[in-house]
């Protein structure tokens, strides 16, 4: 599950500085995101620093990255690692864990 921080959206007016100021207490942590590959052409970048919420989790990671890039879902597979180690969807992300999106590999 990602709780994620909220995010301003063009569609929205109020902006999430806003929104943030009216949630006491909110706790918030930056990860690293490492991309490859297609993965890397779809964010834009090799990497890229996320704020999400404390107890947010891998599963909720991966919908927060096929929300934001919709690229995403269109892949047959979309595996994450954390910390160099293949992560199933349930492990609790921590403050400045390093993430890889592991996007599909083809070949013999």
């Amino acid at each position: 599950m990602l709780f994620e921080m909220p995010i301003t959206y063009q569609s929205l007016s109020t902006s999430a500085t806003q929104i943030r100021s009216q949630i006491p207490n909110f706790a918030s942590m930056n990860i690293k995101i490492l991309a490859f590959g297609i993965a890397k052409d779809i964010i834009g970048a090799r990497e890229m620093t996320l704020q999400i919420a404390e107890g947010s989790d891998v599963g909720g990671l991966k919908e927060h990255l096929v929300n934001q890039y919709a690229d995403f879902g269109r892949l047959k597979s979309l595996a994450l690692a954390v910390n160099e180690e293949y992560a199933h969807d349930s492990l609790m992300l921590t403050s400045d864990d390093e993430v890889v999106i592991i996007p599909p590999v083809s070949g013999g």
